[in-house]
């Protein structure tokens, strides 16, 4: 073979190689180009996303940098797109801890910053908190916050979702009142019927003294028109002896026995109804619907005055109070409904349990170094232990449909846990029957 044939060959050779070499860049570029696009539409996507999420979502980094500030981030905070803002001048500083802002992956405890983590790829997600939130125009607003943080080639970035919690606070205010009114509700009959009993025989009582007043005053008129004459005169004794039938008619000796008992019973009547007004009006006063120092004791005497009706057909109610709980730190009114809830729950144990005897209510306070702790127990039923972890689920009931919304127990456990910073504990008696343990911190929280 020739030289030039050899050429030729190998030029041909080149070729087909340039050929496939180009076929295959065009391939590739298309490729590229194809993932370009993919790349390109899954980013407008994602940006959609984020965009039209109805959650604010915000990225930023360890020095608490802002680098993505959604729509909703930004109708949130009353802000336009944020720049050179830090993530710590959204919230207030009470409550926007740097722990809070910046969760780590190693939390001190379990209580402190509950996470969730994926040593795989460095990411970890805490658990939903509340904060106080600041808007553009210096108004705040009750903020739910839930942050992850992940690491990408050495870089530690945040992402934040916010939502406002405004809205469901007012619902949740309105709850509890819909709460208080059903309570109250049921307490209207028992009060009335407590207040119509005394009310009914102070005016029996007034009666039977109108009357008595009546013939006495027929005797007094007989004594004014005594005339001052000789004990011989006809008159005289014909005055005297209208007197003896006037003295007969009244009856003296039965008023001398009755009319000091029917005003004893009168005043204990009205002391008894201003007993149960005062007792109502300290336990639903607006005036301590906040955190003070409580006399925890005056609560629980007050709660079973205003519930006497209700149980006193089913239940004995014994107390042993403490005598040293009378500054307990917490919201009166709230408690005064805790405690009011939990006897409701007891008579209903034992209006349920088939029993020729009442039933037994035992209230009972004692103050620990840290506590201040209240036990109700009964004699009733009990609780199943196939229910006993769901009794403090919001709208969780046993009674009939129209009985009830369930939300004694939750009520309770929002008040005692989320509101106090204490525990809740329910459990079986020894005898027979439930015990429920309530625990309120003696040192208030820290805001």
């Amino acid at each position: 073979m020739s030289e030039l044939e050899l050429l030729q060959r190998r030029l041909a050779r080149e070729k087909a190689a340039r050929k496939s070499a180009e076929q295959l860049l065009e391939q590739k570029s298309r490729e590229v180009y194809e993932t370009n696009e993919k790349l390109i539409d899954l980013a407008e996507r994602t940006k959609a996303i984020v965009e039209t999420a109805a959650e604010g979502i915000i990225v930023y980094d360890e020095s608490g940098c802002i680098e993505t500030f959604n729509r909703s981030a930004c109708e949130l905070f009353g802000r336009e797109y944020v720049v050179a803002v830090q993530i710590q001048d959204l919230f207030e500083e009470q409550s926007a801890t740097h722990d809070a802002l910046f969760p780590n992956c190693m939390p001190t405890s379990e209580d402190d910053h509950p996470l969730e983590v994926s040593p795989e790829d460095g990411m970890c997600r805490a658990h939903p908190i509340e904060l106080s939130a600041r808007r553009n125009g210096g108004t705040s607003f009750c903020a739910e916050v839930a942050i992850s943080r992940c690491v990408r080639n050495g870089l530690v970035l945040f992402t934040m979702l916010v939502r406002d919690l405004s809205q469901r606070k007012i619902l949740e205010s309105r709850l509890n009142q819909a709460r208080k009114m059903e309570s109250v509700g049921n307490l209207a009959a028992g009060i009335a019927h407590e207040i119509n009993t005394p009310i009914q025989f102070i005016g029996d009582n007034l009666l039977f003294l109108q009357n008595a007043f009546t013939d006495l005053e027929a005797l007094f008129d007989a004594y004014d028109s005594f005339p001052q004459t000789e004990t011989s005169s006809d008159t005289f004794a014909s005055n005297l002896q209208q007197i003896r039938q006037r003295i007969e008619s009244a009856d003296i000796p039965f008023l001398k026995e009755e009319l000091p008992t029917a005003i004893q019973q009168s005043i204990d009547g009205i002391e008894r109804v201003a007993g149960i007004v005062r007792a109502m009006k300290e336990f639903s006063s607006p005036t301590a619907d906040c955190k003070a120092l409580v006399d925890l004791n005056r609560s629980i005497r007050n709660a079973i005055k205003v519930s006497q009706n209700h149980y006193q057909d089913v239940a004995e109610i014994a107390t042993n109070l403490d005598s040293t709980l009378n500054d307990v730190p917490c919201n009166a009114v709230q408690i005064n409904q805790c405690i009011l809830n939990l006897l409701a729950n007891a008579c209903e144990a034992l209006q349920h349990d088939d029993r020729v005897h009442l039933g037994k209510i035992t209230v009972h306070t004692e103050r620990t170094e840290e506590t201040a702790r209240v036990m109700v127990n009964d004699n009733g039923p009990g609780i199943p232990e196939s229910i006993l972890d769901r009794i403090f689920e919001p709208f969780f009931t046993t009674k009939e449909v129209g009985q009830g919304m369930g939300q004694g127990l939750a009520f309770v456990y929002s008040v005692i846990v989320d509101q106090h910073g204490g525990q809740i504990r329910v459990s079986p008696t020894p005898a027979g029957g439930t015990s429920v343990c309530l625990e309120l911190p003696l040192s208030a929280p820290s805001p």
